[in-house]
């Protein structure tokens, strides 16, 4: 297997695989800005302190402790405190409050808190003041992350309170001056909004491509990348900026709307319907279960939405290993697709790992899927274009070697009856002139029985050789069958169509065979009358190749309408 992969990345174009890195370098570039800005550093902890280690929590069961006059100082209310570097709870917590104090230098210095996720719904944040009551703050949501501006009466002698209905989402508690709190939060936007862009040119050119060669690839990809983008304009915060609101469920759907496109294109791009027809139902069963799930994630609840994403997660995985099967079972696909899909499967990884708690979330966790998403469809949409480009040249060439005489490398009699004779008749109906040229090798029996067949073919190749070098561009050159050629000369009178054909006796004559030495040409010419048909004509030329042969051949001769002439 190591060497077929070895084999296939040697196919790949060196120019599209420089595009690649370069762009990968650009975006690398971008997200590295993102972790590092020339004035501050996003892991500097003067800079971006995350609070998460010194929260303590407490989940009530069902609706007690509602208020804050409940919770405060409430020495019957345990908390616990928070050992893990994100805040993170089981699905089944409906409610939580937490609580923390700050200390030192965090309590002068920084003015905003933040949290690192945008779907945390419903917060409150309660902060005490030094005339010994509680603030209650909501969230603003003028930026990617909510955040409150912490009151400059704070009271740092006493916890501050954050209630929230918990939504199985990770995150941080954070916080930060509002200067390099804007400038992060400006620097994602465009990190998202520069992937999203590339999504989006991606759509857009995959769509032209569509347009232009009619082909459903381009249109499938096309629908996969407009879901792709759509999920993560989602997952970026922007919708909530725009429209106000998020919520697992959409993000559900659109997941399944992504994942559902992406097996339609799959089975579209893999032709699994020809390659490996025992999966044809198994793939419109699972296109079915990922329409379903895209309509009913709106109504279910929220504890069933992640057996719906579990669901997908692994039947994306099976697809993948299809496509692996498939690329190197049957040359499906490209190395582009594969790569593209291991990026965009490993960022995606990424993410839902760390919203689950099993890796620490950071920039990175709920970053590196933007890149990847971009990199795959810029992958994706070379290695479609490649696979169509080789797709033609393989229907090319075999419809090439289907009007191709194999021996001379010249067209074939197939050729000039299925093509040819349309050319003729739109040069009559153009009334234009056209001359045909007959030729038969001389004593073609004698070279076969003297020196044998394979001589005999050597003489046949060298031949068409001889006849093709003497024609012109527009010419058409096919072996009839056995010693003989037929060319077909348009806009070419009998007085021109004499002249090639004495430059091709002549080249012939003066030629030194291998093996044979010296052979010869007897040549037929006629010129189309415009009241004649085609078999007419070719049997006066053909008469005319005749007489040739009778008048002692290596002789050119001319049909005119009613008479035969040897050209002197």
């Amino acid at each position: 297997m190591l060497k077929n992969i070895s084999i296939k990345l040697k196919e790949v174009n060196f120019v599209a695989l420089t595009g690649i890195i370069i762009i990968s370098i650009i975006l690398l570039i971008n997200f590295v800005k993102v972790l590092k800005y020339s004035y501050f550093e996003l892991i500097d902890d003067d800079k971006y302190i995350n609070l998460s280690n010194n929260v303590e929590y407490f989940i009530p069961k069902d609706n007690q402790y509602a208020e804050i006059n409940q919770v405060a100082d409430n020495s019957y209310i345990k908390f616990e405190k928070n050992n893990s570097k994100n805040i993170y709870f089981p699905e089944d917590v409906q409610k939580v409050w937490l609580k923390l104090r700050l200390q030192g230098k965090q309590a002068s210095t920084d003015n905003i808190m933040y949290i690192d996720c945008e779907f945390i719904e419903n917060i409150q944040f309660y902060i005490p003041t030094t005339d010994g009551k509680y603030v209650t703050k909501k969230p603003n949501e003028y930026f990617i992350f909510p955040y409150i501006n912490l009151p400059e009466n704070i009271d740092f002698n006493r916890d501050i309170y954050i209630n929230s209905t918990w939504d199985s989402n990770v995150f941080n508690l954070l916080l930060a001056k509002d200067s390099n709190f804007y400038i992060i939060q400006n620097l994602l936007a465009c990190f998202y909004i520069g992937n999203l862009g590339v999504l989006l040119g991606m759509l857009i050119m995959n769509m032209i491509l569509f347009f232009s060669s009619k082909d459903k690839k381009y249109l499938f990809h096309s629908l996969f990348t407009g879901s792709l983008l759509s999920l993560l304009y989602c997952l970026s915060g922007m919708q909530k900026l725009i429209l106000g609101f998020n919520s697992n469920n959409r993000l559900i759907a659109l997941a399944a709307m992504a994942a559902s496109t992406w097996v339609l294109f799959i089975y579209s791009y893999l032709d699994i319907k020809n390659n490996m027809p025992i999966l044809n139902n198994f793939f419109k069963l699972s296109i079915l279960f990922l329409v379903l799930s895209l309509y009913i994630s709106e109504i279910i609840p929220d504890g069933f939405t992640y057996d719906i994403l579990y669901l997908q997660m692994i039947l994306v995985g099976l697809y993948i290993l299809i496509s692996i099967y498939s690329y190197f079972k049957f040359g499906m696909g490209s190395i582009y697709y594969l790569v593209g899909i291991f990026i965009l499967f490993t960022g995606f990884i990424i993410y839902i790992l760390g919203s689950y708690g099993l890796l620490e979330w950071n920039i990175f966790a709920f970053s590196t899927c933007y890149p990847a998403a971009s990199i795959e469809t810029l992958l994706f949409t070379i290695g479609i274009i490649k696979q169509i480009k080789h797709e033609k040249e393989v229907n090319t060439k075999l419809q090439l070697e289907v009007i191709t005489d194999k021996l001379t490398n010249i067209y074939n009699r197939r050729y000039f009856e299925e093509t040819v004779v349309n050319k003729i008749l739109q040069l009559e109906k153009e009334k234009s002139l056209v001359s045909m040229l007959v030729l038969d090798i001389d004593h073609f029996k004698k070279v076969n029985d003297t020196y044998g067949h394979s001589t005999g073919d050597l003489v046949l190749s060298e031949t068409a050789m001889i006849i093709k070098q003497c024609l012109r561009k527009e010419d058409i050159l096919v072996r009839w069958g056995g010693e003989e050629f037929v060319a077909v000369l348009p806009f070419t009178d009998s007085k021109e169509s004499t002249i090639i054909a004495e430059t091709i006796r002549l080249s012939i004559e003066n030629h030194k065979f291998k093996f044979v030495n010296k052979i010869t040409v007897s040549i037929g010419i006629a010129e189309k009358d415009v009241v004649e048909d085609f078999h007419s004509w070719f049997r006066r030329a053909d008469n005319a190749l005749y007489n040739a042969k009778e008048n002692g051949r290596n002789t050119v001769c001319i049909c005119y309408t009613n008479e035969i002439r040897n050209n002197s």
